[in-house]
């Protein structure tokens, strides 16, 4: 994993007890995980939405926080081949 040029939005998350990168749950839908698996979020707690439709939403929050605090993950694509 490499990073930009962004440590203050990681450091606050930092302060707070959140490591960056955040992930979603493979087990909970629609909870989102900090790097050392705690939940930091949930979206949808009520389960009023669909699931695959929480599903996305945490996978596009936990995107967009990332790539905001200046995580940048190894795209899946160029890791295959």
């Amino acid at each position: 994993m490499s990073k930009n040029t962004s440590p203050p939005l990681e450091q606050a998350f930092l302060e707070q007890g959140v490591k960056l990168p955040l992930r979603p749950s493979e087990s909970e839908c629609g909870v989102v995980l900090d790097a050392d698996g705690r939940d930091v979020l949930t979206v949808d707690s009520n389960g009023f939405q669909p699931d695959d439709q929480v599903s996305a939403l945490a996978t596009l929050i936990a995107a967009c926080v990332n790539q905001s605090g200046g995580v940048i993950l190894p795209d899946p694509e160029s890791a295959n081949g």
